[in-house]
């Protein structure tokens, strides 16, 4: 009778286990998911799915052959990754990025989106960084060509003068030409 309670028991704090890993708005702590470990993880859900996984990890990993850098990292329901930091330098598609580059989506087959940790000189515009995942976006065609920015520096192109901003990007079209908006 012993046995058959406590496989009772067990059965029953596995099953509530799997609901509250499968869909929670609260934090779970200290988890081992796939080999990597997590301080905390949230699954986000909508009335009847998972809508996405947001997770805290103890320690540097290579998820999906992404080098990820020890901190937030964010997965799609489908346990796709989605945004994350770089704990190394890495290339995506054509595109060489440093360590401590947050990546937005890597999953898009067309652009790139990223955070640069600072201002940088990228195909000789001067790029503005910071702010973390939150932060001032960069976006890259696959093949490693900037496609949009917003610049550190005022700068001159073609007797056209772009102002540094943090509310206007610059746009660099297929042709070549370049707007501001």
């Amino acid at each position: 009778m012993n046995i058959k309670k406590h496989i009772i028991v067990n059965l029953i704090l596995i099953l509530f286990s799997m609901v509250a890993i499968s869909c929670s708005h609260e934090w779970i702590k200290d988890v081992k998911i796939n080999e990597i470990d997590f301080d905390k993880i949230r699954y986000s859900c909508n009335e009847s799915d998972t809508i996405s996984i947001i997770g805290f990890m103890k320690n540097d990993n290579e998820i999906q052959g992404y080098p990820c850098k020890k901190g937030w990292v964010h997965f799609t329901k489908e346990k796709e990754i989605k945004l994350f930091c770089l704990s190394k330098a890495y290339t995506i598609g054509h595109t060489k990025l440093p360590s401590m580059c947050w990546i937005i989506d890597a999953r898009n087959d067309d652009f790139i989106t990223v955070v640069f940790p600072n201002d940088t000189i990228i195909q000789g515009f001067s790029v503005r960084g910071g702010g973390g995942a939150k932060g001032v976006r960069t976006v890259f065609t696959k093949k490693g060509v900037l496609k949009s920015f917003f610049p550190s520096k005022d700068f001159i192109r073609n007797n056209v003068t772009y102002k540094r901003s943090l509310l206007n990007p610059v746009d660099i079209l297929p042709n070549g030409s370049i707007e501001q908006n």
